[in-house]
């Protein structure tokens, strides 16, 4: 990573540790700008997931990821990901970070405290009973 990119995702870093969320995410957009000015596009790609996290339906930062997308090896995801964004732009916002996963008998489930469930996970019986490697 460059000095001037892990400068500003430290600055960003730094301002999360403040709970200054508009700053955190500023600062990682502004890390990844940075990066894909130098053709770091796995660099930029990180920067902007991090801003990401702080806000899963902020549509300038999946935008920005998308931009770059043709670089990625998931770059066809992110396309995809911007078209549910646009397609529900008054959805409930909410960040992955501090999310909690429960995992139990009867599957797995993702919360996210400001809204609740966001994720579950569920597998037939016949799922849970295969093995692929030896066991």
């Amino acid at each position: 990573m460059n000095a001037d990119v892990r400068e500003l995702v430290a600055d960003a870093e730094s301002a999360l540790r403040e709970h200054d969320l508009p700053t955190a995410r500023d600062a990682f957009l502004a890390a990844g700008d940075c990066a894909k000015q130098y053709g770091l596009w796995r660099s930029a790609s990180r920067a902007y997931r991090r801003g990401l996290e702080l806000d899963l339906g902020d549509r300038e930062v999946v935008d920005r990821i998308a931009k770059i997308s043709g670089r990625l090896p998931s770059g066809t995801d992110w396309l995809e990901y911007l078209r549910a964004v646009d397609a529900n732009p008054h959805g409930p916002r909410f960040g992955c970070r501090g999310a909690q996963v429960v995992i139990g008998d009867d599957g797995t489930v993702v919360t996210c405290s400001e809204i609740g469930a966001v994720l579950e996970l569920m597998m037939s019986a016949d799922d849970l009973g295969r093995c692929p490697v030896d066991c």
